[in-house]
């Protein structure tokens, strides 16, 4: 085998390396968007709550 033939061998490899890390990347900030999401919504909801017991306790 020659030096060419390994270089191509390892670029291709190197490539699917790339792929595979800017994938796990792409997922990750994906799942970190998910949970942003959630502790949106429960900063929301607490927030609604704390409203209408500021609501009792002020009639």
């Amino acid at each position: 085998m020659n030096n060419n033939m390994i270089n191509k061998r390892s670029d291709k490899s190197d490539k699917m390396t790339i792929d595979k890390l800017a994938i796990m990347v792409a997922n990750g900030f994906e799942e970190a968007s998910r949970n942003l999401a959630k502790v949106e919504n429960n900063l929301l909801y607490h927030i609604g709550d704390l409203d209408r017991r500021l609501d009792v306790i002020c009639l």
